[in-house]
């Protein structure tokens, strides 16, 4: 609700930070250009999305490879903390709440993230994330929250 935001803003006296909805580089310039004298942004889901979006707001593009490590490094630390204690389901659980963000940066993602959320076992998982890393490309500034 920006509209509020910018209404306790105007006359709020504490230091403010905003938090929300900023899942592409484009949506930070603009929160910057309306509001110029913000300290500053919180990006939560917006760096699950895209893991590179602090190299976007530094100018850089974001690459498959930096998604893909992403995406490994939490795999393996699930792994390594819940399939001893907790079975695959756990795991499976928790890489799929993650692939609701991550689907949307892929052209034709979608298809893919059908087959990622339908996977019953990590064996299932890992064809589905393999598939959707090998045969789909990145959009460029796209992204959860739509695409420029």
């Amino acid at each position: 609700r920006m509209e509020m935001f910018a209404w306790a803003f105007s006359r709020g006296q504490s230091p403010v930070c905003y938090n929300g909805d900023i899942f592409r580089a484009e949506d930070e310039t603009k929160l910057e250009e309306q509001f110029p004298s913000l300290p500053a942004v919180m990006l939560g889901r917006g760096l699950v999305a895209c893991p590179g979006l602090l190299g976007e707001l530094a100018g850089h593009r974001s690459d498959t490879r930096l998604l893909r490590e992403f995406h490994d490094k939490l795999y393996e630390a699930y792994c390594q903390e819940f399939l001893k204690t907790s079975g695959q389901k756990v795991v499976l659980f928790k890489m799929k709440e993650i692939w609701c963000y991550l689907y949307t940066s892929f052209r034709d993602g979608e298809q893919y993230g059908k087959k990622i959320k339908k996977a019953r076992t990590l064996s299932d998982y890992n064809t589905a994330v393999s598939a959707i890393f090998r045969n789909c490309d990145l959009i460029p500034g796209g992204g959860y929250g739509g695409t420029p």
